[in-house]
């Protein structure tokens, strides 16, 4: 403030007991005809109230946030953020001259398990299967919910198409062991379609379209198996 010669406002912060308080404190200079600093002002102002209603509204904001681009059962991303990100997983690719993985993974038979055990019971099955997936990815990869028993991931940093088939076979080894639930274990499978950028699609709307075929085939062949789009016959 002496360099300056301005105002200079200090918030400082204390908390006792749980219990939070804000006190800023605005140091005034006083100048005399020639502009030099002959005293300071000094004033204390009890700001807690204001850091608060601060504090609570971003905390607000950043609840209706998450809640506007994740499934509010599982936690999971959902359609609108999975979309995003896969427009930033593409142009990364594009620009590293890798692959991206679209993965759809449906729960085989879901229908039967809500119908038979309730619809609490067919929750805890998606929790679950949503907890076993993100499990297992790495950290630059997305597991979403797209809505109902459909999941989607989206794989990136690979260089052959062929180095994605371990990971489904993957995907699908973590559901051997039932899945516990309150009205006792379930058992359950998973059939799995995959597309890869560049080679089956350069836009997301192809590439999700062809994960889709990919899934449709496993789906009309028997269910849980995983098939990769290059891999159907043509």
């Amino acid at each position: 403030m002496i360099e300056t010669k301005q105002q200079v406002a200090v918030t400082h912060y204390r908390e006792h007991n749980g219990e939070k308080s804000f006190v800023e404190i605005l140091a005034k200079p006083l100048k005399n005809a020639l502009g030099q600093i002959t005293s300071i002002v000094e004033s204390v102002h009890d700001i807690t109230d204001l850091m608060v209603s601060q504090e609570r509204l971003k905390e607000e904001a950043s609840v209706l946030s998450f809640k506007a681009t994740h499934d509010s059962l599982t936690n999971l991303p959902n359609r609108r953020l999975y979309l995003d990100r896969l427009e930033q997983s593409i142009k990364r690719a594009n620009r590293l001259s890798s692959l991206v993985a679209v993965v759809f993974v449906d729960v085989d038979k879901f229908k039967a398990i809500n119908d038979d055990l309730g619809h609490q019971a067919g929750d805890e099955v998606l929790i679950e299967v949503a907890r076993r997936l993100t499990g297992i990815i790495r950290s630059c990869d997305t597991v979403a919910r797209m809505g109902g028993d459909e999941f989607t991931l989206i794989l990136e940093a690979f260089h052959r198409q062929n180095d994605i088939l371990p990971i489904l076979q993957k995907l699908q080894s973590q559901f051997a062991k039932p899945i516990q639930t309150h009205k006792g274990d379930v058992n359950i499978s998973l059939s799995i379609g995959a597309s890869c950028y560049p080679e089956d699609g350069e836009s997301h709307k192809i590439l999700l379209h062809n994960a889709d075929i990919a899934l449709y085939h496993v789906k009309t062949h028997g269910r849980n198996d995983a098939r990769c789009f290059h891999q159907l016959e043509k």
